[in-house]
């Protein structure tokens, strides 16, 4: 199936006949193609994020730090604890998942030509 790109949308030729991947749902016990975990959160999990969801609900309201600055020290300090290393938190970098890094890559290495 080729997807049909709006008019008004100034994609490369070369990428106008192509579709983006798209993971089939397909239903299943186990859909590993969609990175699903079979098996619910344990009881205990779920009192865990339950508990922790009282204590922030409060600033629900409000966006997160945008530099992620608490999460990246406690990743570094997990590092750190983990390897007997001293791992900055600033060689940490935070993202939207894997697709805002491989943009981000892209922007910063192709003079934005790339995408």
């Amino acid at each position: 199936m080729t997807m049909q790109w709006p008019d008004w949308l100034p994609i490369r030729t070369d990428l106008a006949s192509l579709s983006p991947y798209g993971a089939p749902q397909v239903p299943s016990q186990a859909a590993m193609n969609t990175n699903e975990n079979p098996f619910p959160p344990s009881l205990e999990l779920q009192a865990a994020i339950a508990a922790k969801l009282a204590l922030v609900s409060s600033t629900l309201n409000r966006y997160p730090d945008r530099d992620a600055i608490a999460l990246r020290k406690s990743l570094a300090n997990f590092i750190n604890e983990l390897s007997k290393t001293s791992f900055d938190h600033n060689s940490i970098w935070a993202a939207n998942g894997s697709n805002e890094i491989i943009q981000s890559i892209f922007l910063a290495f192709s003079g934005g030509s790339a995408l």
